[in-house]
């Protein structure tokens, strides 16, 4: 199918892959199960529902995605990304704002500034947090964040029977407060 790239597209598709050009400048909403997904850069909001499934993007504005057993998804640069995901394997590289919730799965990040995070059973690896990291709830999980900036606002976990590490600069200046340990 050749079309043009400003137009908005609504893809549902089982047992195949989607390849799209390099550049998509109308609103995407995709459904993609047992398959291959190959998209370039979104300037309009994409939305993703996946099962079985891998995913490859370039650089993204504006991100929902639903995810199941996805064996890999991959993320350029990105605005402002949701993510629901179940035994998924996800990577990305710079965002700006991501809100997560995670069972059972993977999370590699190169460098977030604002992170919402709910993850059971998983695992977390953050590479640089510029501005604030809030975990509602960590269950059976482990997050590392090797670089954390010195003029962080805010980091708040509630963990159970999991680990977080933080590698905080020397002479960073913070409070912290431990509730039940």
């Amino acid at each position: 199918i050749s079309m043009p790239s400003q137009i908005n597209v609504s893809i549902d598709h089982r047992y195949g892959n989607i390849n799209l050009p390099e550049d998509n400048e109308g609103r995407y909403d995709v459904e993609l199960s047992y398959g291959k997904f190959f998209g370039g850069n979104f300037t309009k909001d994409i939305s993703i529902e996946g099962r079985y499934s891998d995913f490859t993007m370039g650089n993204i504005k504006n991100a929902a995605l639903e995810l199941s057993y996805s064996g890999r998804t991959s993320i350029g640069n990105a605005n402002n990304v949701t993510i629901e995901s179940r035994y998924s394997s996800i990577g990305l590289k710079n965002v700006d704002n991501l809100a997560m919730e995670d069972s059972y799965g993977h999370l590699s990040l190169e460098k977030v500034k604002n992170a919402t995070l709910e993850m059971k059973y998983s695992e977390g690896a953050i590479q640089k947090l510029e501005n604030s990291l809030i975990i509602g709830d960590m269950a059976y999980s482990n997050i590392t964040v090797r670089e954390v900036s010195a003029n962080f606002t805010r980091i708040e976990a509630d963990s159970r029977y999991g680990t977080l590490k933080l590698y905080i600069p020397k002479r960073t200046a913070f409070s912290d407060e431990a509730d039940d340990m």
